[in-house]
């Protein structure tokens, strides 16, 4: 080869690197305006914050909703701010995080807007909303997030149904209403459902360990009518494992049902259920009951293991169900990180009350009581 064809072959050599370096820049930059127009970083998620929700009466008699934010790992409680303007119920702090502020999602109703009630993503501890989305179903629930999911909640609505709704996080809509695609959605039946009828489900709640992937619990309601015609309410709970992306359910069975042994005079109520996992993985359900006479509520332990034949939880042998709290307010409770303590609210103070999970259930090894479960394999 001469020199001449040597220098055209390097000429075009170079012209080539440096068409590859611009195209990199480019690829660069536009990946780097995306993650900016999106607002940043990944959401990531952590289990670290609880809320709980109550709506007490003001010195007018006039409902007043009240947001405390729990620290699940130091177990400090701040009282926050709500947006003005509109009445707010079901309210929790979301779980995914860009690390910068705090969000929180809930049901709002407004008498003077033509869309009336929806759900809306508002930002702590300033209470300015960020995102709405129109519901043409009644939220009758907190809603709960998906693992691996950002901006996915599963709620219950008030036909008794179970709703997927998706939220864009990092998407700064300034209290504009989300596009369609966000409105709420039923999830797909994809095993026979409880057969109870009619079947209407509450309360639902998604394990917020990831370990245990898309494991749910909730309330399912049944009414019946004797004989003469007079309407009878039972509740028990189901557990329900949802398909990865949430929008079906794949497998549910019986957990725990009205509790016989624990009726008093009157007929058992239980309601908000909720699986608490300890750093361990031990497993344990967490809820409120009373007889249907009480005019406050007990909050019970009940020791877990997972079945290994059905993939989803069963109390374990030979545990039973203990009282942690008394006089409480039918307001979800939420448990500590290491599965230690729970908070409720005090019917007759108001506002968050800390329990100790007692030591009388058993034994274990981080949580007294509570036994090592094995999560199942994610799928």
């Amino acid at each position: 080869m001469d020199l001449t064809n040597m220098l055209k072959y390097f000429h075009v050599i170079c012209r080539g690197v440096v068409f590859v370096g611009v195209l990199t820049t480019l690829v660069a930059l536009i990946v780097a305006l995306g993650g900016a127009e999106r607002g940043g970083s990944r959401p990531r998620w952590t289990a670290r914050w609880g809320s709980i929700f109550e709506v007490r009466q003001d010195a007018s008699g006039k409902d007043e909703g009240r947001l405390y934010l729990i620290d699940r790992e130091s177990g400090r409680c701040d009282g926050l701010a709500l947006p003005s303007g509109e009445r707010w119920e079901f309210v929790e702090v979301s779980p995914w995080s860009d690390g910068a502020a705090l969000e929180a999602v809930g049901r709002y109703y407004r008498i003077d807007a033509e869309e009336g009630f929806g759900m809306a993503r508002f930002r702590l501890p300033g209470g300015e909303i960020i995102e709405r989305i129109r519901a043409d179903v009644l939220p009758t629930s907190r809603p709960c997030w998906v693992p691996g999911r950002p901006g996915r909640t599963i709620f219950a609505a008030g036909d008794g149904r179970l709703y997927r709704c998706d939220f864009a996080p990092g998407k700064e809509a300034a209290g504009a209403m989300a596009e369609e695609g966000g409105a709420p959605r039923e999830l797909e039946w994809r095993c026979p459902p409880p057969s109870t009828v009619p079947c209407f489900l509450a309360d639902p709640s998604l394990c917020s360990d990831p370990r245990y992937g898309t494991l749910a619990v909730a309330t399912l309601i049944s009414l019946r009518y004797d004989s003469r015609g007079n309407q009878e309410q039972s509740t028990s709970f189901w557990w329900f494992r949802l398909d990865p992306d949430a929008t079906a359910i794949e497998a549910c069975g019986l957990l725990l049902d009205d509790q016989p042994e624990r009726r008093g005079a009157g007929k058992r109520l239980q309601r908000y259920p909720i699986l608490s996992v300890s750093r361990d993985g031990e497993l344990a359900l967490i809820h409120l009951g009373r007889d249907d006479r009480a005019d406050s509520m007990e909050m019970i332990c009940v020791p877990l293991e997972i079945d290994p034949r059905t993939g989803g939880p069963r109390l374990r042998p030979g545990a039973r169900p203990t009282t942690i709290a008394e006089g409480c307010e039918p307001i979800p409770p939420v448990v500590a990180a290491d599965g230690r303590t729970a908070y409720g609210c005090s019917k007759i103070s108001g506002g968050p009350r800390r329990s100790p999970i007692r030591p009388e259930l058993g034994e274990g090894p981080a949580i007294a009581g509570m036994s090592r479960a094995t999560p199942p394999a994610r799928p």
